[in-house]
């Protein structure tokens, strides 16, 4: 069991390391996979996932071995100079997810076409980390069309003008206010979803089986 203790220590060290756990749940796995995010240490402080020298986004199904499977990797990663430490601080605590980001939440919600907050919340952190991923590597430039896409960019748009920037300015003036509606294609906009997903997840390379 996590405690509040090994919770607070496993904070600290993420901060102090810029390093992240972050839980995807996509409807192209049966599983949740696990990826980590961190800031590195280069002049641009540039927010990255971590991959393999390949390009290819590193997962694994369980954290229970998260930190023998980054060891039993590092050779072939590209890692910043805090890499060794935070994997160094992995034994000491307890692992849990930072963030998580369920896609399939999100997919679901938008078939139904219950667009609520957290689905666009959902929806355009999704984007964020995808974005990052397409500006840490030349490589992933091809992406940038889906990420370009009118409907994944007006969703964008729609959660930053009316439900971030304003509850960020004045969130009690928000939580009584109406946001307005957003007439969207939501069929379509899951197809556009999916192909951004999809395009997402063959940059996965899964390091180890789920572990029952």
């Amino acid at each position: 069991m996590t405690t509040a203790n090994n919770k607070t220590i496993s904070n600290k060290q993420n901060e102090d390391y810029s390093y992240w756990i972050i839980k995807y749940c996509s409807p192209n796995f049966e599983h949740p996979l696990f990826l980590v995010w961190y800031t590195d240490t280069d002049k641009a402080s540039t927010d990255r996932l971590l991959t393999y020298r390949s390009g290819e986004i590193l997962a694994v199904a369980s954290l229970v071995n998260l930190y023998s499977t980054l060891l039993s990797q590092i050779d072939s990663l590209t890692i910043s100079e805090n890499f060794k430490l935070w994997v160094d601080g992995l034994t000491k605590v307890d692992l849990i997810a930072d963030n998580t980001y369920n896609l399939i939440s999100v997919s679901n919600n938008i078939k139904k076409g219950s667009l609520d907050i957290n689905t666009f919340e959902d929806f355009a952190n999704f984007i964020n980390l995808y974005d990052d991923f397409i500006n840490q590597d030349e490589r992933n430039n091809y992406l940038q069309i889906y990420a370009d896409n009118e409907l994944i960019k007006g969703l964008w748009d729609y959660f930053y003008n009316f439900i971030f920037w304003p509850r960020f300015n004045d969130k009690e003036k928000f939580d009584v206010s109406e946001i307005p509606n957003l007439e969207i294609d939501t069929k379509d906009l899951l197809i556009k979803l999916q192909d951004i997903l999809n395009s997402f997840d063959k940059c996965i390379n899964i390091a180890e089986k789920a572990i029952c």
